[in-house]
């Protein structure tokens, strides 16, 4: 869900993600962007993004535990903050991966 916090509005997004490479796991997470401008996040609700590359590691149970993880996006990082919040699970991965964002058409 995208939420323009000048005006309230939701607008719920779908993601998929395809990718190849080595690892192993089983998380339960949350991606926050955080946009630092109404123009980027204007583009993210119409246009949807893609993303690419990611390698990390997670050990989290009960509220403990650490993640390091490292993604390279076509995004510009001086007009958005991307941060995967890993609630539970394990994982060790090094892949090579793309993420499309769009807006659902069924949901708004």
């Amino acid at each position: 869900m995208a939420v323009d916090n000048a005006t309230g509005k939701e607008t719920f997004m779908r993601m998929t993600a395809l990718g190849t490479g080595v690892g192993m796991g089983s998380e339960d997470l949350s991606l926050l962007f955080v946009f630092k401008d109404q123009d980027t996040f204007n583009k993210f609700v119409t246009s949807g993004w893609e993303f690419e590359g990611k390698a990390g590691a997670s050990l989290k149970a009960g509220g403990k535990g650490a993640n390091l993880k490292g993604t390279v996006a076509a995004v510009n990082k001086d007009k958005v903050e991307i941060y995967r919040i890993t609630k539970t699970g394990i994982s060790l991965e090094v892949t090579a991966v793309g993420e499309k964002f769009w807006k659902d058409k069924e949901l708004n």
